[in-house]
């Protein structure tokens, strides 16, 4: 199993004290197929929160006030099919989960090559 976590805390605020301005991070930030940081849900299909049980098995330590956990749909993203779970806050986006399993070594190592250099490539154009 492959886990690419893309984490930010930015959009979250709506203006609450406490919570991280987007603003500055956003310039910093590159979408997972058709997800992005901050962008909001309103016009999403297909997002389905997680049961009970599901949110009990995370180990989550920090919870925002109104924070959910969707599985949202599988989504194409460099040659592959991901299944996706986005975090929520204020109806924005503020963390993306995309997850990868495949059944040999092989696989997941090319997999891992063509997302770590997609990323590298991407973060130093960011900079």
């Amino acid at each position: 199993m492959l886990c690419l976590a893309v984490v930010g805390v930015v959009g979250c605020n709506n203006g609450e004290a406490g919570m991280p301005s987007a603003e500055p991070a956003l310039r910093k930030i590159f979408p997972v197929g058709p997800y992005k940081l901050d962008m909001s849900i309103a016009n999403l299909q297909g997002l389905v929160e997680l049961s009970p049980s599901e949110y009990a098995a995370l180990s989550r330590g920090i919870v925002f006030a109104g924070e959910k956990d969707f599985h949202a749909r599988t989504t194409k993203f460099l040659g592959y099919d991901w299944d996706i779970a986005i975090g929520v806050v204020g109806q924005r986006i503020y963390k993306i989960s995309p997850l990868l399993e495949f059944g040999d070594v092989a696989s997941e190592d090319k997999a891992y090559s063509a997302i770590y250099n997609y990323c590298r490539q991407q973060l130093v154009l960011l900079c």
